[in-house]
């Protein structure tokens, strides 16, 4: 309910409807390429269009107080209608699941917050940072690390312009 609440911003896909019956179920707008498989063929510009469209997905849901909690690339399409824009799915249904049946796992992206089994209102700012170094960098935060909790926990992340061609500036804002 609450995702389809704010499924009338052009960042977020839509929900045409849900259902608790047999078991809750939602029926979401589908068509869109996944940004993993996309991401290759997306150049500096078209990229940054992608982190722009998840910012304002994002800032929308924030407005009406949802939070994501579980923003990484696999949940972020692209509509190829046009323009390449970033639409955002699952609104907490993979977080939920993996909760309810204990597989709820550490990734490249997420809050160091989430390690401790907590959620902030900061935990989908610094998940736009993970997916922003990922699409400046071609690299995931973390991608050398043997233990990616424990990287999380100390920040030991590599400077975003050590990875690729960007301004010293861009490692304080993603760092």
């Amino acid at each position: 309910d609450q995702w389809a609440s704010i499924g009338h911003n052009s960042h977020i896909v839509d929900v045409h409807e849900t259902g608790t019956e047999p078991r809750p179920w939602a029926a979401v707008a589908a068509g869109a390429t996944p940004l993993p498989d996309a991401v290759s063929e997306l150049d500096r510009s078209e990229r940054l269009r992608v982190l722009d469209g998840v910012i304002e997905g994002m800032y929308t849901a924030d407005l009406y107080n949802i939070s994501h909690g579980n923003l990484h690339p696999g949940v972020i399409q692209i509509d190829e209608t046009g323009e390449r824009t970033a639409v955002i799915a699952d609104w907490g249904l993979e977080r939920a699941v993996g909760a309810t049946v204990g597989t709820d796992t550490v990734s490249p992206y997420t809050a160091p917050e989430q390690l401790d089994g907590e959620t902030t209102p900061t935990t989908d700012v610094y998940r736009v940072g993970a997916l922003a170094y990922w699409l400046l960098t071609d690299r995931e935060p973390y991608a050398d690390a043997a233990d990616v909790a424990a990287a999380i926990r100390t920040g030991d992340l590599s400077p975003p312009s050590e990875l690729a061609t960007l301004p010293d500036q861009i490692d304080t804002v993603l760092l």
